[in-house]
This record gives structure tokens, C-alpha cells and sequence, in this order.
């Protein structure tokens, strides 16, 4: 799922994300360590407990949002205020609507 969304999107869409890639010397953009901090960061938050079976991390942002897959679609977060939103739409279809999605986390001039 990485590479798609890498090929179609770019490392870095809309200038806010930043999908994780299976192979890279960024260890911020390493799939397997981010997925492994961020599991481990937020495995202690009550909100994240019925994700943490399932959730994996696609995309993280500068200002540290994190973006999963999850069963139901695609988990949007905000770690630092406990702030979350589900959409039942795939990871891809949601980098493709996001600036249109109603939002509370997303930056409005994105």
C-alpha cells in the first residue's frame, strides 16, 4: 500500500504528509520504526485501544498528525490532544478528498 500510494500521490502530498516508505535512511519516514514508536506511544491511550489490533501507520505530518488504515477505513489523529476522526474511505481516496473533508484536526488552508 505504501508504494501505491507513493507513486500516486509523491512522497509528500499536498505538502502536509509524509507516507512512511518500507525502505529509507530517514528513520522519521521508516515504516517498520515509526509504526513500532508510534504503536508503543499510543498503546496507553484509551481512545486508540479498539485501533490497536489493526491500525497501521501510513502517513505522519510535520506537526506530528498521524495517519492509519484500519478496517473501517482511515484514522486521523492528532496524538497530542487525544483528537481523532474515522473515515470510512481508504487511506488513498482520503489524501484524494481531504481538503474537502470536514474536519476538526486538518488544517483549513491545506
Amino acid at each position: 500500500m505504501l508504494d501505491a500510494l507513493t507513486k500516486e500521490f509523491g512522497p509528500n502530498p499536498h505538502a502536509f504528509f509524509w507516507i512512511l516508505q518500507q525502505e529509507t535512511p530517514n528513520p522519521n519516514l521508516h515504516a517498520a520504526r515509526q509504526r513500532e514508536i508510534w504503536r508503543d506511544t499510543l498503546k496507553d491511550f484509551d481512545w486508540f485501544q479498539p485501533f490497536l489490533a489493526d491500525a497501521e501507520l501510513v502517513a505522519i505530518t510535520d506537526n506530528g498528525d498521524l495517519m492509519f488504515t484500519i478496517p473501517a477505513g482511515t484514522l486521523y489523529c492528532n496524538p497530542r490532544s487525544d483528537d481523532y476522526e474515522i473515515y470510512p474511505i481508504s487511506p488513498g481516496e482520503f489524501l484524494r478528498s481531504c481538503r474537502t473533508l470536514n474536519s476538526r484536526i486538518l488544517p483549513p488552508d491545506l
